[in-house]
């Protein structure tokens, strides 16, 4: 009778330790699992952020060139690149006839105000729909803008 009590005695210790772990390792996992989740969101919140600094710089870039060519008149060209994604993601870019302004488009919309709208685009990745001028930059891409009698002409380089 002794013996069986001695023996219930260390199991039920033995139990009770285990029972102790698997509380310490639980929590232990919860923190750690809250901690994951709070990095994950910050990383999500800083790839948003360089996202929308990416596409504001394309879109201000191709306004830049646009608009330099534009006030410096008659004959004047120069060129630029279109990179092939804005922090990964494919765009497109947007002209409008009576609007001047250029818009790039892909999670987002981004813009950036034109000195005009007279803009003519004469790559091979370019569609005009009614009032829409389409650039889709399935690939980087040297752009020559070219001013000729007031008209912006947007270029492939070869």
């Amino acid at each position: 009778m002794q013996f069986l009590v001695h023996k219930i005695k260390r199991n039920s210790r033995k139990a009770q330790i285990s029972m102790e772990f698997l509380i310490v390792i639980s929590l232990v996992l919860i923190i750690f699992m809250i901690m994951n989740l709070v990095i994950y969101q910050k990383y999500v919140a800083v790839t948003d952020l360089k996202k929308n600094l990416e596409g504001r710089h394309t879109a201000k870039t191709i306004a830049e060139n646009i608009n330099e060519i534009s006030s410096l008149g008659q004959g004047y060209s120069q060129y630029f690149t279109l990179l092939a994604a804005i922090y990964g993601d494919s765009y497109i870019v947007e002209f409008y006839k009576n609007e001047p302004t250029v818009f790039v488009k892909s999670e987002m919309t981004w813009s950036a105000p034109l000195f005009t709208a007279n803009i003519t685009c004469l790559m091979n990745t370019c569609e005009t729909v009614g009032n829409v001028t389409v650039i889709n930059v399935d690939s980087t891409k040297k752009v020559k803008v070219s001013n000729h009698e007031g008209i912006i002409y947007l270029e492939d380089v070869i």
